[in-house]
């Protein structure tokens, strides 16, 4: 068994974990609005991080499905720690109440961060495949 045989599926359920927890802080946005409750920024703000942690969210699990990372193991490896740090935290987020502002910092370290570490690692895989078809002629 290959070491992509397990990352692959790791990595798609601990990033539709978090994608689900993030979704449900939708449905429980009401309890980290509670100090500032007639603050439409802080609503804004709160909204914003969610929405695009989904996004962020997809796209990667978009990016899962082409293939394009599945050899690049400790990058996988990283990323599935990523997520999974950033499920109990949310988790964390919705049980506790935090503060709206907090999102930001989750959506940083366990949503753009991993993305990030996607595009960088498919730049990689193209610019190794044109050293190759370039050895080859």
């Amino acid at each position: 068994m290959s070491a992509a045989e397990i990352l692959v599926p790791t990595k798609f359920i601990s990033q539709m974990i978090q994608l689900i927890i993030t979704c449900v802080i939708y449905q429980s946005q009401y309890e980290n609005l509670l100090n500032f409750p007639n603050d439409q920024l802080a609503a804004s703000s709160l909204q914003a991080g969610v929405t695009l942690s989904v996004i962020f969210l997809v796209v990667e699990m978009i990016i899962l499905t082409t293939g394009w990372t599945m050899n690049f193991e400790k990058t996988m490896l990283t990323q599935i720690i990523l997520h999974s740090l950033g499920s109990v935290i949310l988790t964390w987020f919705i049980l506790d109440s935090w503060d709206y502002s907090f999102i930001w910092a989750v959506f940083s370290l366990f949503c753009l961060l991993p993305l990030l570490l996607e595009c960088i690692t498919i730049a990689n895989a193209i610019l190794f495949r044109r050293s190759i078809i370039r050895s080859k002629s």
